[in-house]
């Protein structure tokens, strides 16, 4: 433990002795570079390393010019940024301007099989809310013998379940499908998760 502490102590008075000669040297060529033109550059450069450089040094001229470039730079993310802001503005206006002329905001996803086109609608609350649903519906369309068929089969509200419509045999006649036939149909339709 006394070898760490003098060892410790060796090292922390030789940091003191390398300082106190660095200021001694950098203090006699500051004197010396009034009286020697040449000693100047070099003393001006000592005090830029040492970090007490004259008012005039050229490592201050350097240092401002640093900053100033450092300023140009924030200045150009400033009004980079603040043209991000204001064109982000301005689409937020557009999107409320179309949501005042836009009254039922509904999407329609359709699926293709055998028996016929599915199609589900899901009404939004709005324009600018689109992950916030209110309703949603499915259908099938179909043509039997040159004629459109349209049988609903389901519906469901936000927070509620699924609201599988009833299909009497009749329809089912009507529309040329068979219960198995529906079965498919329905588990194409594409109702959206969750409650909202």
């Amino acid at each position: 433990m006394t070898t760490i502490k003098r060892m410790v102590g060796t090292a922390i008075g030789f940091v003191m002795v390398a300082a106190f000669s660095t200021g001694i040297i950098v203090l006699v060529l500051s004197l010396a570079s009034k009286q020697v033109p040449g000693i100047k550059t070099i003393g001006e450069e000592l005090r830029c390393i040492v970090g007490v450089p004259d008012a005039d040094s050229p490592c201050i001229a350097e240092q401002l010019a640093a900053l100033d470039e450092e300023r140009q730079g924030l200045e150009a993310e400033r009004d980079a940024f603040a043209r991000t802001a204001a064109e982000h503005a301005a689409r937020e206006a557009e999107l409320e301007a179309l949501n005042n002329r836009v009254e039922n905001y509904s999407q329609f996803q359709t699926v293709k099989l055998s028996v016929g086109t599915i199609q589900t609608g899901v009404r939004f609350a709005s324009v600018l809310q689109p992950e916030v649903w209110s309703e949603a519906w499915c259908y099938l369309d179909r043509t039997v013998q040159g004629l459109p068929r349209k049988i609903t089969l389901g519906k469901r509200s936000a927070g509620q379940l699924i609201r599988w419509s009833r299909v009497s045999q009749a329809q089912l006649h009507d529309a040329d499908l068979t219960r198995a036939q529906l079965e498919e149909a329905k588990s194409a339709c594409r109702f959206p998760e969750g409650t909202r």
